[in-house]
């Protein structure tokens, strides 16, 4: 601690409280003492004991009838009433010495007597913290200039008090400066040498800064303080910014209304009249109430309207920020953090609901060649014009998200399979509807066509408990872009949780031993077109030990499984377009037959998601592209034989 500090401190002038003062301090704080004997101690000093009872039978009280005695006074009003009166003239005693020299004494107490009323009116309108403690620990809470003062004398006055002026809050700043410490730090080591009660050695050390108070005892410094901001609204000559401030920290601390607030300042501008006189200090000349209290509602309204235009702005900023937080940079769709967060919150109400939801996931087809022949620039406005797309088709029953590079997602709330492969087309068309303009990104044309592949999945009744998570979901979405991709790209393909499609680069199935008939894998073809049976012949054929039958049309393949005597196939491989019955009504008929537990595999050329969905719900086990057959058939046989290997064993 500094020199300066230690002076003031240790100065045999210090101010000190009268020993009346210290004995009621000490017994108020017993909390099985009589009023009898707290009434005892003020008698004992006659002067001080008319000064308190002219004090409690003043209109500052408002007592409806007379009070004769100290200890009536207690009952009355309570001990901390008579506590704070006693307190308040000992401090008025002892700072009449002070008086002399440059030091403005009515100034002082002018500030003091205004802050202790308002701090008392406000804590009365709490109706929560008793108001005479409020009261006591507002008229105590600068002490600490009267420490500074009393050892430092002009020094302080000029270099701190007078180049402070008007304004109180630039004290603590100016002291530090030029002592060390600030008045609050000075006059909690004085109230601790008082040996004063500890909520309001608290008021003294922390009236700037109420949030630094503890917890026990953060309203009482928080009234303190705005008695001061008060007090200060009401002396000030410019009293815009006090009153500001009041407004402001009385409606977040304790929400007081404007109402509450024009209030308190009436009573203040009254109470600190009134208590000028009562304790006999210079508080100088009676205040304008109803000036003040017009400046007051004037600034109240000020005020509110700054206070709402500043809520709208902090609003639109939070807003904004908000919304910058979940929104990728580049394509103004939502990010993958709010994709995450939007799906897991999404599928565990669906789960929880029991209640469809769907995701989409699909991806630019051959993206890098668009960097790699236009640039990236030319790469960035595709993506955007992509997410514009994606929003106008999908946005009004979807959250379009950009997932990662050129992927993006949509999570369909609500949406069955069928739902979100409809959505996935209805996307996949309105991108490549029309080419996709990058003039002025210096590539090597104007505008090029861009398609995208779609993989849709979704949990609903019959596949949820499949689904565990989100993460669930999503791969399989993925796995149905990886499909699309790989059925020429361009397309929607769908992962059902109950019917997964085939995982990616499974090794290719061993050859089984011929070890006679009954041991070969029998496949019934079903496909009219002759080049076209031909081929999937010979593609299935690759497994080797295969028995395969091949018929033109459906009602044909019904006859072989149901009546012809032949042993039956383990799996059958139909085309949709077949002449007289269709694919779909074929496998309609078996399913409800007794050969319902055949697999049957409808493998076709037109791959568009409405008609996945429709052998879907016929009963298809499988749904094969011709084209991405040829292109994967080592994949799909194998996942041909895991489908027949059940039908083989029995």
């Amino acid at each position: 601690m500094s020199s300066m500090v230690d002076k003031v401190l240790s100065c045999p002038s210090l101010p000190t409280l009268p020993g009346v003062a210290v004995r009621v301090l000490d017994l108020t704080s017993k909390p099985s003492v009589s009023l009898a004997t707290i009434a005892q101690t003020v008698q004992n000093d006659p002067a001080l004991a008319a000064k308190v009872l002219r004090t409690v039978n003043s209109s500052y009280y408002g007592l409806s009838s007379p009070c004769p005695t100290i200890s009536r006074a207690m009952t009355f009003l309570g001990i901390n009433a008579v506590k704070a009166i006693v307190l308040g003239f000992s401090l008025a005693d002892l700072t009449k010495k002070l008086g002399n020299g440059a030091f403005d004494l009515a100034r002082f107490w002018r500030q003091a007597v205004y802050a202790a009323a308002g701090a008392r009116a406000l804590a009365t309108a709490t109706r929560s913290i008793d108001a005479e403690e409020v009261f006591l620990g507002a008229l105590l809470q600068d002490i600490g200039i009267l420490a500074c003062v009393a050892a430092l004398k002009d020094d302080y006055v000029i270099g701190v008090l007078e180049a402070a002026g008007e304004d109180h809050e630039a004290l603590p700043l100016l002291e530090k400066e030029f002592i060390g410490a600030d008045h609050m730090l000075i006059g909690k080591q004085l109230a601790e040498k008082w040996k004063l009660p500890s909520q309001h050695i608290e008021c003294i050390a922390h009236h700037h800064a109420p949030d630094r108070a503890s917890a026990a005892n953060q309203k009482i410094v928080r009234l303190v303080a705005l008695g001061r901001m008060a007090s200060q609204a009401l002396l000030a000559a410019e009293p815009a910014r006090h009153l500001g401030a009041l407004y402001q920290s009385g409606e977040r601390w304790f929400g007081f209304t404007c109402e509450a607030m024009k209030e308190a300042l009436r009573q203040t501008a009254e109470g600190g009249r009134e208590l000028g006189k009562i304790l006999e200090v210079p508080a100088g000349a009676a205040l304008d109430a109803a000036t003040i209290l017009g400046q007051a509602h004037e600034q109240m309204l000020q005020t509110q309207e700054q206070m709402q235009a500043e809520s709208v702005t902090l609003r639109r900023t939070n807003d904004e920020l908000a919304r910058k937080n979940i929104t990728d940079a580049l394509t103004g769709a939502f990010n993958r953090a709010h994709f995450d967060a939007q799906g897991r919150s999404g599928f565990e109400t669906a789960k929880r609901n029991r209640s469809p939801f769907g995701v989409l996931v699909l991806d630019a087809d051959k993206f890098k060649s668009v960097n790699d022949t236009h640039g990236h620039k030319a790469g960035d406005m595709v993506l955007v014009e992509l997410a514009k797309r994606l929003r106008e088709a999908a946005g009004k029953v979807g959250i379009v998200c950009r997932y990662g590079g050129e992927e993006f997602a949509v999570i369909v709330p609500g949406g069955t399979l069928v739902d979100v492969a409809k959505i996935g087309d209805t996307v996949r068309r309105a991108v490549e509807a029309r080419a996709v303009s990058i003039a002025g990104s210096g590539g090597k044309a104007d505008a090029i066509r861009v398609t995208i592949s779609v993989g849709a999945s979704a949990i609903e009744n019959g596949n949820a408990d499949m689904v565990p998570d989100l993460d669930t979901l999503v791969r399989l979405a993925d796995e149905a872009l990886y499909t699309a991709k790989h059925a020429g790209r361009n397309c929607v393909r769908i992962n059902d949780a109950a019917n997964p499609l085939p995982k990616p680069a499974k090794p290719a199935p061993t050859p089984v031993t011929d070890k006679g008939a009954s041991d070969k894998l029998r496949l019934l073809i079903v496909e009219d077109d002759p080049l076209a049976s031909k081929l999937l012949s010979v593609l299935l054929a690759k497994r080797g030990n295969t028995e395969i039958r091949i018929v033109p049309t459906a009602e044909n393949a019904i006859e072989q499984v149901l009546g012809s005597g032949m042993p039956r196939p383990h799996i059958i491989v139909t085309d949709l377009n077949l002449p007289g019955m269709s694919g779909l009504d074929m496998i309609r008929k078996l399913r409800a037959s007794a050969a319902a537990a055949i697999p049957v595999i409808m493998v076709t050329a037109s791959g568009d998601a409405q008609t996945q969905l429709a052998a879907k719900d016929a009963g298809a086990s499988l749904f094969i592209e011709k084209t991405d057959l040829c292109m994967n058939v080592e994949q799909w046989l194998s996942r041909i034989v895991d489908l027949a290997q059940p039908r083989q064993a029995a």
